[in-house]
Formats: structure tokens, C-alpha cells, sequence
């Protein structure tokens, strides 16, 4: 589990096109943010596991 962090998509029929991608830049950006925070999360806990073993 990520701590702190949630992503919620609000008025879908504009946020995504025809194709089913995410066109709206703001939303593209959190979910950028969302992603980063998490490779940076799972990298901790691989140094951690590392560390243990």
C-alpha cells in the first residue's frame, strides 16, 4: 500500500477521448506525480529488503 496518495478522475467524458486516452494535461500530471511517488516507494522498500538480507 501507497501512503497518501489517491487518484480520482472527475467528468471522464472529457478527460478521455475516443481512443480511451487521457487528454486532460492536469489530470495527466497527477497521475505523472502519482507514479513517480510510487517507483520511489518500491524503490525504498527494494533498498530495504537489500539491506535485511
Amino acid at each position: 500500500m501507497l501512503p497518501g496518495k489517491e487518484f480520482l478522475l472527475g467528468d471522464v467524458q472529457t478527460a478521455i477521448d475516443s481512443e480511451g486516452e487521457l487528454v486532460d494535461p492536469s489530470a495527466v500530471a497527477v497521475l505523472e506525480d502519482c507514479f513517480a511517488d510510487f517507483v520511489r516507494y518500491v524503490q525504498a522498500l527494494q533498498r530495504g529488503w537489500s539491506q535485511a538480507q
